[in-house]
């Protein structure tokens, strides 16, 4: 029997942030809030760096080509990969400083992840959730896939974290068009950026339950497809590996439980100043929604997913009778990592 190093690496995680809880709050003393963070940020990192290239749809590819950086120029580069030139160029000047291609690996997804715990240290309220929901909602997955997206998910993300620090556009306007050099559909995550202040209210937060609704209900085949995913869930692996858009079907099921649990919640979210979190939310629920009949549009709403690990944890952290926050939180937590135990698509295993 195979070790999976992946999910013996998140135990890891767990067991350090009950350690750092034994003494104090994690979620309330800063330096034990950055420690998990940078913590959980090098162990993912380095997870995803050691992946064989089995795991993901185009890690061989990646390394395929990485090896053959120095059969191109950079102009060439630039002439055969007009719309992710960028992710190349990098690709090529590492691969020219002698680099193995798992240290090129290591070096994306910590900056991946770097961000995104940092935007999680700076904004949640609960860490320990948005690294539960982190992991078990397809970023993560995808992160060792998607490397070119994944490097223009980067920028984005670093955009907007100082889009929050300084409230003025034109620095991650900058940042989220060299994002475009990655990969080009960094572009429409510009929209982040303009609805931030969109404040929330009674019409509509109507709207975007009904949007959500319609949107679930509007296709005779989403839910018998859902239902089927889960009779499936025996041969899992399997099922998912070769069925894309049914896993972005359950994670687009998850969302809309998340999006029910934000408008009851909307006028906490409102006083919090993360109403702009909301839309963003509702963005990336529409576009996994919309991936069941228009293929890819998955990739578009990873830009806007990563919002609920700062929203879902602060809504459930807003309850004010404390016997049902923790439970939301033990509840959420358990579905989430049920979630990801049962409909995970990483079949992993390191290439030493």
């Amino acid at each position: 029997m195979s070790i999976d190093f992946l999910k013996i690496g998140i135990l890891i995680i767990f067991i350090y942030a009950s350690i750092l809880n034994l003494h104090g709050k994690i979620n309330v003393d800063q330096r034990k809030r950055r420690l998990f963070c940078a913590f959980a940020t090098i162990v993912l990192s380095v997870l995803t760096a050691l992946r064989a290239d089995s795991v993901g749809s185009d890690t061989s590819a990646y390394i395929y080509e990485y090896n053959n950086y120095s059969n191109y120029s950079f102009l060439m580069i630039i002439k055969s990969f007009p719309s992710c030139w960028g992710y190349y160029s990098v690709g090529k000047i590492f691969h020219g400083l002698g680099c193995d291609v798992h240290l090129w690996f290591f070096f994306i997804a910590f900056c991946f992840n770097a961000v995104v715990f940092y935007f999680i240290y700076k904004n949640s309220e609960d860490i320990i959730l948005s690294f539960i929901l982190y992991i078990s909602t397809g970023i993560f997955s995808f992160s060792m896939s998607g490397q070119k997206q994944v490097c223009a998910m980067t920028l984005c993300i670093l955009a907007y974290n100082i889009y929050l620090n300084k409230e003025k556009r034109l620095i991650p306007v900058i940042i989220i068009i060299i994002g475009s050099f990655f990969h080009q559909t960094a572009l429409i995550f510009m929209v982040a950026l303009f609805i931030k202040n969109l404040k929330i209210n009674k019409i509509n937060n109507l709207i975007a339950l009904s949007v959500s609704i319609i949107v679930f209900i509007s296709g005779s085949t989403i839910l018998r497809n859902f239902i089927t995913a889960l009779a499936n869930a025996g041969n899992r692996f399997g099922y998912y590996q070769n069925n894309i858009s049914n896993y972005s079907l359950t994670i687009f099921f998850i969302q809309l439980m998340i999006v029910f649990v934000y408008c009851i919640y909307f006028k906490s979210i409102n006083e919090s100043n993360y109403s702009g979190f909301f839309y963003c939310s509702i963005i990336s629920l529409l576009f996994f929604f919309l991936n069941k009949y228009v293929s890819s549009m998955f990739r578009i709403g990873y830009y806007f997913l990563f919002f609920n690990y700062i929203l879902f944890p602060n809504s459930v952290c807003s309850e004010n009778d404390s016997r049902t926050r923790v439970l939301l939180k033990l509840g959420a937590g358990t579905v989430f990592l049920t979630y990801f135990i049962i409909f995970s698509n990483i079949n992993y295993q390191m290439f030493i």
